[in-house]
Parts: structure tokens; sequence; C-alpha cells
């Protein structure tokens, strides 16, 4: 197996599992939104909570990137 096909491979696993995250974000953020209508919030306070838990999602997903990133900076010395 050369090695293109084994980091394409890796890749692949890695998009996968970003998009297994992704998706479970969704299903988690219906469900919130479902519990926050049973507790009688809202549509704005729902609006709110979800977007803050999406903000806070894109800001664990930059740091990520970043650090990847920096690695690659050092890692091509």
């Amino acid at each position: 197996m050369s090695f293109h096909k084994i980091v394409e491979t890796i890749f692949t696993i890695i998009m996968l599992l970003f998009l297994a995250t992704l998706v479970l974000g969704i299903l988690v953020a219906i469900a919130l939104a479902q519990e926050l209508a049973q507790l009688e919030v809202g549509f704005g306070g729902q609006f709110m909570f979800i977007a803050g838990m999406f903000l806070v999602f894109l800001y664990i997903t930059k740091m990520i990137v970043d650090k990847i990133k920096d690695y690659h900076r050092y890692s091509n010395d």
C-alpha cells in the first residue's frame, strides 16, 4: 500500500468523524430546542441559546485549526 493511499484513507476517516460530529451536534441542538420549548422558553431565548452554542463550537474548531497550522509550521523546518 503506497503512502498516498494511507494518507488518503486517514483523511477520509477524519472527514467521516467530523461529519458524524456535525450531525450529532445538530441532533443535540434540536433536542435542546425541544426541551427549551417544553420549559416554555420563548423563541428568542431558544435562538440565543442555540446560537451561543454554535459560536462556542466555531471558536473551538478555530482553536483546533490554529493548533494544526502551528504544528505544520514547526514540523516543516
